[in-house]
């Protein structure tokens, strides 16, 4: 089995990916990220802002193509949500 530090898991219509890294001294609780596939990104974000979720990275287009951004749970967990698509 050959680990790349991240699996996902996937049921009906929904995908969550989990990676695993290395914490460091200024995130000890950081070495589990949930990655969730969701259908609009952008609402979604607008959504959080609006409800004070703390956003540890801002929406934004990767080179790799898709649309994500990253949010810190109240226990320090990383949670990022992305849309697979084609954007402008």
């Amino acid at each position: 089995m050959l680990d790349l530090g991240f699996a996902l898991l996937t049921r009906d219509r929904t995908t969550i990916m989990l990676q695993q890294w290395a914490a460091d001294e200024s995130c000890p609780q950081c070495g589990l990220a949930a990655y969730v596939w969701v259908n609009d990104v952008d609402e979604l974000h607008a959504d959080c802002a609006a409800k004070d979720v703390k956003v540890t990275a801002s929406v934004a287009t990767t080179s790799y193509g898709t649309r994500e951004f990253q949010v810190e749970d109240p226990d320090g967990y990383l949670l990022r949500f992305g849309q697979i698509g084609a954007f402008a």
